[in-house]
């Protein structure tokens, strides 16, 4: 049975992306190559992406070439989120802050602190895209960055 829903708050957008655990992740090889992982994700009250991996990984020296990045989440009961942005690395003073917000969302997060070459990433948005597929009519709804910027 198809179920009829409003289109949703960014508040609501936020809890969809919480309430999902992981992540597809996308970017791209120095040779132009598309490249995807599944990743662990946490989300800031911001919309922000937060996630670890290692300097060995290819998503970690595509970042570091390329900024540019794309994500997948969700995709229960045909809904999902499509998401851009610019990945940075968080500078020395933004680390706690970010692997505490990380940690509260991954509790065996600090079991990792000891891998060799473990890094974190803080993804900021530029569009987003809510899809559901399973109500009638179906919810699309897109932001780009400028309208990021006015959520609180």
């Amino acid at each position: 049975m198809i179920e009829h829903h409003h289109p949703l708050t960014p508040t609501q957008l936020l809890s969809f992306m919480r309430a999902q655990p992981w992540a597809i992740e996308a970017s791209v090889s120095p040779q132009g190559a598309p490249q995807a992982a599944v990743i662990y994700v946490a989300i800031t009250d911001r919309w922000e992406l937060l996630f670890d991996t290692v300097t060995q990984s290819r998503k970690h020296q595509n970042l570091v070439k390329n900024p540019r990045v794309a994500f997948v989440i969700g995709s229960e009961h045909e809904r999902t989120v499509q998401y851009e942005g610019i990945a940075e690395v968080p500078t020395a003073a933004e680390l706690p802050g970010v692997q505490a917000h990380y940690f509260e969302r991954y509790r065996d997060g600090p079991t990792r602190l000891t891998w060799p070459g473990l890094v974190y990433w803080r993804v900021r948005p530029t569009w987003i895209r809510y899809s559901n597929f399973n109500v009638d009519p179906r919810i699309v709804q897109e932001w780009d960055a400028a309208a990021i910027a006015t959520w609180k």
